[in-house]
C-alpha cells in the first residue's frame, strides 16, 4: 500500500512539474466552465484541508484535490493556499519517506508564507523542515530552521514557542554530538521553562540533560 502511495505521489509531483503556467490556464478554465463560477479562497483552502484529512484512505482523491486547488490558488495569485498545498504536498512525502521531497515541497512553502507575512504558519513549517533535517542528519541545516523559527516566535511574542524552537537547537547540537551547547541549551530552557511553570517544556529540558548525562 504505501509503495502504491509512493507511486501515486510521485507521478503526481511530475504532473506538477510540467509547464505550470499553461497547466494553469487549462485546467483553470476547464474548472470555470464545470462549475461556472469562482471559486473563492476560502473555498481553495476547505478543499485542501479536505484533502489532506483523506490522505490516508483516498490518496489518489486527495492529490487530484490539491492539483486542482493549487492551479487555482496559482492563477488567482492566492499566495497563502499556494503555500498551503505546498505543505500539504511536504506532510505527503514525510509521511511516505520521501525525505528530499518533502524538504523541497516546504522550501516552497516557505518561500510564499515568507512572502505573505504569515509569521504563525511559517513557524510551524520552519519546525517541521527542521526535524525533518535532522532526521536527515543535516545537523546544521535543522539549527539554522530551527534558530529561524525562534526569532518568528520572539517577533510573535510567543515565549513557549521559543523556548520550543530553542529546545530543538539543542536536540540537533545533541545528536550531532556538541555537547556542550546542547547542554548549555538545556540549561537554558529548563531555567525559563521552570519561571513559565511549563510542564511539557521542562520534561524536555530535564530529558536532554539526561541523555548528555549518560554520555
Amino acid at each position: 500500500m504505501t509503495n502504491l502511495k509512493t507511486y501515486l505521489l510521485f507521478a503526481f509531483l511530475c504532473n506538477i512539474a510540467l509547464d505550470t503556467t499553461v497547466m494553469a490556464q487549462n485546467k483553470f478554465s476547464k474548472s470555470l466552465t464545470n462549475r461556472q463560477k469562482v471559486i473563492s479562497r476560502d473555498d481553495v483552502s476547505r478543499n485542501l484541508y479536505y484533502a489532506e484529512s483523506i490522505f490516508e484512505d483516498s490518496l489518489s482523491t486527495a492529490l487530484t484535490i490539491i492539483e486542482d486547488n493549487l492551479i487555482i490558488a496559482i492563477e488567482n495569485n492566492f499566495i497563502g493556499e499556494e503555500a498551503l498545498a505546498y505543505r500539504i504536498l511536504g506532510d505527503f512525502n514525510k509521511s511516505l519517506s520521501n525525505n528530499e521531497l518533502a524538504i523541497s515541497k516546504y522550501k516552497k512553502s516557505i518561500k510564499l508564507y515568507n512572502s505573505d507575512n504569515n509569521n504563525i504558519e511559517l513557524y510551524k513549517i520552519l519546525m517541521s523542515l527542521g526535524s525533518l533535517e535532522m532526521t536527515q542528519q543535516q545537523y546544521s541545516k535543522s539549527i539554522s530552521s530551527f534558530k529561524t523559527a525562534m526569532n518568528i516566535a520572539i517577533k510573535l511574542n510567543d515565549v513557549y514557542k521559543e523556548i520550543s524552537a530553542l529546545l530543538q537547537i539543542g536536540d540537533s547540537y545533541l545528536a550531532n554530538k556538541i555537547l556542550n551547547k546542547s547542554e548549555e541549551i538545556y540549561k537554558q530552557t529548563l531555567r525559563r521553562s521552570n519561571s513559565l511553570r511549563e510542564p511539557t517544556l521542562i520534561i524536555k529540558s530535564n530529558i536532554g540533560l539526561g541523555k548528555i548525562a549518560k554520555l
